[in-house]
């Protein structure tokens, strides 16, 4: 299986169509049926059975069902990618970076590295290229005149040997400069040097753990809509209720996330068919809450819609907070180890790093 971009090249009323392809056999086409579109993008679905698909363009893999190439999934955005998927495919689009033995790049390299990621990226990729290219020139620079001074000697004893000596040992340290150079640092190479691996966690906005698709629409409930004085006291638990009507809710700062929970259905008894999931985020210490992991609590597809087992699955959750879970508790660690490649040891040092990397910048760490 490969993953590729491409738009869509032919589509027919029966369902099915053909998307372009960019990074191998660029002329070629793979094919695809609408039902992969439909239960992800159903808005676009519908601009393709209305006929307007010139400007569709997906992220997609291809798979081989009985000898034939077709699209098995598709993303329109590069970010949704499953993560070792997508890091195979920057890892492929970076080595095109940094292969000078093809003096000409793919015109699609830009836009593509860009998408993947980001322009800083980028402009790196980009520079370390053409500092290859440019020590490579240097190079050959240095062994042709070396080589013509050595020509040369046998006719003309004007030139010492010290001379050639000293053209070819320069030849030799714009060859070693070349070499160094064409090591492209990998993403995690970059992320641990220069407190990389701080700004990578800390400096972003990202809700470690709670799944891409909530991130994008969860907002925080209101402080002043807050009626219980606990709730105004920095430490506990986050937890987010995804509703079934497409929102999703944080409710942070609680302490007794059982109590809460139970308090909405206090107030409507049919609160569990509204919801799709539940997941919490829990912190030792109000100044750890960055690197806490959200984990999830309850899923209608995993648990069931009953009442009796949201109440178990948010109880069950209540009790390990309870008998000494910590910040970084098993699932946060493996979550930790997993995103970024950290070891046990870099694991253990996030809250001494978090804490002094906010200090530094000056932030709340309650906010």
């Amino acid at each position: 299986m490969e993953i590729e971009f491409g738009h869509v090249k032919d589509y027919k009323e029966n369902g099915f169509g053909f998307l372009s392809r960019t990074f191998r056999n660029p002329q070629g086409r793979v094919w695809f049926h609408i039902t992969k579109i439909k239960c992800k993008y159903p808005e676009l679905a519908k601009g393709l059975d209305s006929g307007s698909y010139s400007d569709i363009k997906f992220w997609y893999e291809v798979d081989k069902v009985n000898g034939k190439k077709q699209a098995s999934q598709l993303w329109l955005d590069s970010q949704d990618i499953p993560e070792d998927k997508r890091e195979e495919l920057v890892k492929y689009v970076e080595g095109i970076w940094s292969n000078t033995s093809n003096k000409i790049i793919p015109g699609w390299l830009d836009r593509i590295t860009i998408a993947l990621v980001g322009q800083a990226r980028r402009d790196e990729l980009f520079k370390n290229r053409s500092s290859i290219l440019s020590s490579l020139k240097r190079l050959r620079k240095a062994q042709s005149l070396a080589n013509e001074s050595s020509s040369d000697h046998d006719s003309n004893a004007a030139i010492s040997l010290d001379y050639i000596r000293k053209l070819q040992e320069q030849a030799r340290i714009v060859k070693r400069e070349a070499q160094r150079e064409r090591q492209i640092p990998s993403t995690r190479d970059r992320f641990r040097a220069e407190r990389g691996v701080i700004e990578a966690i800390f400096a972003s906005s990202e809700m470690h753990g709670l799944p891409l698709e909530l991130q994008r629409i969860v907002r925080r409930c209101p402080r002043g809509s807050r009626t219980n004085p606990l709730s105004h006291q920095p430490g506990g638990s986050d937890v987010v209720v995804a509703y079934s009507l497409g929102d999703a809710i944080l409710y942070d700062w609680i302490k007794n996330v059982n109590w809460y929970i139970s308090s909405f259905e206090r107030e409507d008894p049919g609160f569990h068919l509204h919801i799709m999931s539940i997941y919490g985020r829990f912190y030792e210490d109000p100044d750890e809450r960055g690197i806490g992991v959200f984990c999830p609590i309850w899923t209608r597809d995993k648990h069931g819609a009953l009442k009796s087992s949201v109440k178990a699955c948010v109880s069950r959750y209540q009790r390990q907070m309870e008998i000494g879970h910590t910040t970084l508790h098993q699932q946060a660690k493996e979550y930790w180890k997993n995103k970024y490649s950290l070891s046990e040891q870099e694991v253990e040092s996030l809250p001494t790093l978090y804490k002094q990397y906010m200090k530094e910048r000056g932030d709340n760490l309650l906010d």
